[in-house]
């Protein structure tokens, strides 16, 4: 997704215009040559010991001939919840790559989105194929670039085999760098972004976004795939709900509700966010991971939604 997740940038911005504002002016210096790539992957998948939600979240940056490449990480088994992983934060760039997505020495990618990926984690003693990757969506606006898809998975953990569904975002932002430098505002109110599987076969992305990062990938959006066949949320409303106190000035939601247009039928959506995970917070927001599960109506009919949450306050 196009995020970076060192989170306290806001309180960091007041500190230094309380230190520019005391200092002399001067000329501006030429700006810096920003640029930003990201790659993100979820998947869900299950065998006989349960289901395991697992993502990883690999960005790019480069300020003038510095770059940058970072990990987020996060693993969820249903028998055990989180899972510690190794190999997340910052990693040296040293291939200086943007469009290709950069390897660590914790993870290493092989192959593109449009061929088929393999990553690999001996440190955490897993990997994950994903075929190759039927995309969904595109979006472009002013350079920038944001794509989704999907395709059938298979992840190898601690001597486990589990089949399943990989959800795919990819985004590019030109005179951006949001690990060099972070931006408060991306964000705006925040980001709630939904990745799951239907009846443990279909796909489910779905997200609502505000601030500037809504004007390139609109502030609600998604797609289903059911039965093989993918498939547009039309005219998608997207509701955080069941809010509680946060560790300041904010409130994390323990509920999504949505409904949209498939066809010509109503579709609705009621999930619960279970077990989150915080994994930043602050005092005016925080970012957190969950697992959401419930029931999707679809044309009468109704199918089991579970996957992975995140929420960005």
């Amino acid at each position: 997704m196009c995020e970076h997740r060192t989170m306290s940038s806001s309180i960091a911005s007041t500190a230094l215009a309380s230190v520019l504002f005391a200092l002399p002016l001067q000329a501006p210096a030429a700006k810096t040559r920003y640029e930003y790539a990201s790659d993100f992957v979820s998947f869900v998948g299950r065998d006989e010991r349960g289901r395991v939600a697992f993502a990883l979240d690999t960005n790019r940056g480069r300020d003038g001939e510095t770059f940058q490449a970072e990990h987020f990480a996060v693993l969820y088994d249903e028998g055990r919840g989180w899972i510690e992983l190794a190999g997340n934060g910052e990693f040296p760039n040293a291939d200086r790559k943007l469009a290709e997505i950069a390897s660590s020495k914790t993870y290493a990618y092989s192959g593109t989105p449009t061929t088929g990926l393999a990553l690999e984690s001996k440190a955490n003693e897993l990997r994950l194929v994903i075929e190759p990757i039927t995309r969904h969506s595109h979006r472009e606006r002013k350079g920038a670039t944001f794509d989704t898809g999907s395709a059938a998975a298979k992840l190898e953990w601690k001597g486990r085999t589990l089949l399943g569904r990989a959800i795919h975002e990819g985004c590019t932002l030109p005179d951006r760098n949001l690990i060099a430098d972070p931006d408060a505002d991306f964000f705006g109110d925040g980001w709630h972004g939904l990745y799951a599987q239907i009846d443990g076969v279909g796909d489910l992305r779905l997200h609502s976004a505000d601030g500037d990062v809504a004007k390139l990938v609109l502030p609600h959006q998604g797609f289903l795939v059911l039965d093989g066949e993918a498939r547009a949320t039309k005219k998608l409303a997207f509701e955080a709900v069941d809010w509680e106190q946060g560790g300041g000035f904010f409130r994390w939601p323990n509920g999504w509700n949505a409904n949209w247009k498939d066809h010509d039928a109503d579709a609705a959506l009621t999930l619960r966010l279970a077990d989150r995970n915080v994994v930043a917070s602050w005092v005016v927001g925080g970012f957190a991971v969950a697992i959401a599960k419930g029931e999707l109506t679809l044309g009468g009919k109704k199918h089991e939604v579970w996957g992975l949450a995140q929420i960005i306050r």
